[in-house]
């Protein structure tokens, strides 16, 4: 069994709950210490989780997290990915950002532009742009307190008036066959109408969001860019992937 057909056999066993590695190598019919190389760089790739004595559970990416949980994940890739995203963006451009610890990440970087005109639906972006002294447009509606997001029929509304050069967006889920998605019908339809209402759309994600499908599909990957720090193999000829590497 090659490296890769073992590693989908591990996620396979892990989504029937936690396993050991005793129970994997003797299911694999390889060493323990291979079980654990395999499993090292599972956990590396931010699929699964291993606790003390080698027992491991598989992360579940496609769930809404809170908003303070996804801001500590992952949180210097995600200020890679918003420093690559912001070198992509002109002075003068009407940009989105939708609602997300790593379009937040874009702003810090935005100062350095001139002229932009920046809009989104994030509370914490909002905050981010005060702080930062960055003007900023609101998109209102019904705020969503897990993801701190506007979304809802005035938000979507209010998106119609607009016409974007560059979308940058999230995703809970990015599957090679299904494409992108999200946990939330609401989200989803801010991002669908995002996306219809911009030129350029770039998805920014970490790596942890590969290979996995959440509830509503907002997109096709060849809609889009997908910027982000790392990928599995079978992604890396895609045209949409814009790696950091």
């Amino acid at each position: 069994m090659l490296p890769f057909e073992r590693k989908e056999k591990i996620k396979e066993e892990l989504l029937k709950g936690y396993i050991n590695i005793n129970e994997l190598a003797q299911l694999l019919k390889v060493s323990e210490i291979t079980v654990r190389r395999d499993l090292k760089q599972l956990e590396k790739e931010g699929v699964i989780e291993v606790f003390h004595g080698g027992v491991a559970k598989l992360i579940d990416t496609t769930r809404e997290t809170s908003i303070s949980k996804r801001q500590s994940i992952y949180s210097e890739n995600k200020e890679q990915i918003g420093i690559f995203a912001a070198s992509l963006i002109e002075d003068g451009d009407v940009i989105f950002l939708d609602s997300g610890t790593t379009t937040k990440a874009i702003i810090p970087e935005l100062v350095k532009k001139k002229e932009l005109m920046i809009v989104t639906n994030g509370y914490l972006n909002i905050e981010a742009c005060i702080q930062h002294d960055l003007p900023v447009t609101v998109i209102g509606g019904d705020l969503k307190i897990e993801t701190m997001a506007f979304v809802g029929p005035l938000t979507n509304k209010m998106l119609d008036s607009y016409h974007f050069d560059k979308c940058f967006l999230g995703a809970n889920g990015i599957d090679y066959e299904f494409g992108l998605s999200n946990a939330d019908p609401n989200e989803s339809m801010v991002k669908e109408k995002a996306i219809k209402q911009s030129v350029q759309t770039y998805i920014v994600s970490d790596h942890s969001k590969f290979d996995a499908k959440s509830v509503f599909k907002f997109a096709e990957l060849d809609e889009v860019k997908i910027i982000t720090d790392s990928c599995p193999e079978r992604y890396r000829s895609c045209s949409t992937i814009l790696l950091m590497e």
